[in-house]
């Protein structure tokens, strides 16, 4: 139980101290197929529960990452806008079509210690309101979560 809840100390303590510097993603660890998917599919459970498809635009600058190029993929497929940040504003600026929203997305990942307990943590922001966290644990070869999936909308 003590094990459990420094856990979850720590846990907010760091989601405390980082942040998506600019809305840019990173991931500072490898993601492996099976923990990228399951990153994936509590993503998108999140984002569509939040934010309709046919509604909403994001702005994503993944930078060609693993997770970033698959959540990419999931979330056109299921009907959202995605543009990659423009590095020049006032030359590739659109009229936004009536009804839409532009957010801009991040996410980290990143490993919580020293790969001795597995943890990893994923932190998504989505505009300036909307964040979700969540850590998970590989123990025997396989990641589940360790904890909550943590939602603040602003």
């Amino acid at each position: 139980m003590v094990s459990r809840i420094s856990h979850i100390l720590l846990f907010f303590w760091i989601f405390s101290c980082q942040s998506p510097g600019y809305f840019q993603s990173q991931e500072v660890i490898k993601t492996e197929d099976e923990l990228q998917e399951r990153l994936i599919k509590d993503i998108i459970v999140s984002l569509q529960h939040n934010f309709p498809p046919a509604k909403t635009r994001f702005i994503f600058q993944h930078q060609g990452k693993k997770l970033g190029l698959a959540l990419d993929q999931a979330l056109r497929k299921l009907g959202y806008g995605i543009e990659e940040k423009p590095a020049d504003v006032n030359k590739t600026a659109q009229v936004p079509r009536l009804g839409v929203v532009k957010l801009k997305l991040a996410y980290i990942l990143s490993p919580l210690d020293s790969h001795e307990l597995g943890l990893v943590q994923l932190r998504l922001v989505v505009g300036e309101e909307f964040e979700i966290n969540r850590l998970y644990r590989k123990k025997d070869g396989s990641y589940s979560a360790a904890g909550p999936l943590l939602l603040r909308k602003g």
